[in-house]
């Protein structure tokens, strides 16, 4: 008797672990984006300014198939941040393996001042972790801004690279700042394989001036969703044929488009964000995902203009947990045509 009631006891517990997995997953119709760029292969392409792996750089090292991510429910890594709350803090160099910092400012010459360029300090700060074996830690402490035109940071490294932001990433403001056959991304991360990008900083994308262009559909002006816009806008963050990738704890605002995207990944998880642009502001969903599996969004709040979580094409095994949605969109299963 006493084992058959254990047995109970233990069906009982698995039931209600994946059920709480699948009460967070995509609900909604069917939702259409018209766009003018290829979004919708069935073949991953980079992004046009991605460029892949050079000649130069070492060979990626063999691996496994990347696992899905931990699920909270599970016991493994599941005390999640709450939006704004803390994350873990960079780890302090030390002797016997600890990860190496690579500070932008004290190392690589950032001046975080808002004004001056500094994305060849933040790139090469990047470029140089991801060339040492072991963990690498590019630390952009409290109390700066950067100043980041759009820059891809390109893999596979030697080790696992994370990027500790614990100040502000703002983006050019100005539409005409931007080259003209480059506004489709603005920080892109290219076969980034075991990248975590964490802190307590904020990313801005200083979209106000992109949603103002007169090839946008505003809303009240000709449309009800933004969508349909006949100009490039960049996405702030796109995550491109990257597996085991952590984004934790951190502020995105004001995309020009999408706040998030990751496209051809496995194994993504997304915790503790706040997502937000004005309710006004054409086509800034919150997370993008396109022929993506394995992926978990947990305890992230989103405020925007459009949907808060789109699930493209060729998606697989998606959990949301815990989300904190805007009143009008949620969670839509997208269709993105070409045209």
């Amino acid at each position: 008797m006493e084992v058959a009631a254990r047995t109970a006891i233990a069906l009982l517990l698995a039931l209600a672990v994946a059920s709480g997995c699948l009460c967070g997953g995509a609900q909604g119709r069917h939702h259409r984006h018209t766009k003018h760029t290829r979004h919708n292969s069935a073949h991953a392409h980079a992004p046009s300014q991605a460029p892949g792996p050079s000649s130069s750089r070492r060979h990626a090292r063999g691996a496994s198939p990347p696992a899905p991510p931990p699920s909270p429910s599970s016991g493994a890594g599941g005390d999640y941040p709450t939006p704004g709350a803390a994350p873990e803090p960079a780890p302090e160099p030390a002797a016997g393996g600890a990860a190496a910092v690579y500070d932008v400012v004290k190392d690589f010459g950032a001046v975080g001042d808002g004004v001056a360029d500094d994305t060849d300090a933040i790139k090469t700060a990047w470029d140089t972790a991801c060339s040492e074996d072991g963990d690498g830690v590019v630390l952009a402490a409290a109390g700066y801004t950067f100043l980041v035109h759009t820059t891809v940071f390109t893999g596979p490294c030697q080790g696992s690279v994370t990027i500790q932001l614990d100040g502000t990433i703002v983006a050019p403001s100005d539409p005409d700042k931007w080259a003209a056959n480059n506004k489709r991304n603005w920080l892109v991360f290219y076969n980034a394989h075991g990248t975590t990008l964490r802190g307590a900083g904020l990313i801005d994308g200083k979209g106000q001036k992109w949603w103002e262009l007169p090839c946008k559909v505003h809303k009240g002006q000709g449309g009800s969703s933004g969508h349909g816009a006949s100009c490039d806008s960049p996405v702030a963050l796109r995550f491109f044929t990257s597996n085991n990738v952590t984004v934790q704890g951190l502020k995105v605002q004001n995309s020009p488009e999408f706040h998030f995207r990751f496209d051809s990944c496995r194994g993504v998880l997304v915790s503790g964000l706040s997502i937000s642009s004005p309710q006004q502001s054409p086509n800034t969903d919150g997370i993008h995902i396109e022929n993506t599996q394995d992926v978990l969004i947990a305890n992230t709040a989103v405020s925007n203009g459009d949907d808060c979580v789109s699930i493209g094409a060729g998606t697989l095994n998606v959990h949301i947990e815990n989300r904190k949605a805007n009143r009008q969109r949620k969670v839509r299963l997208v269709q993105i045509k070409e045209g």
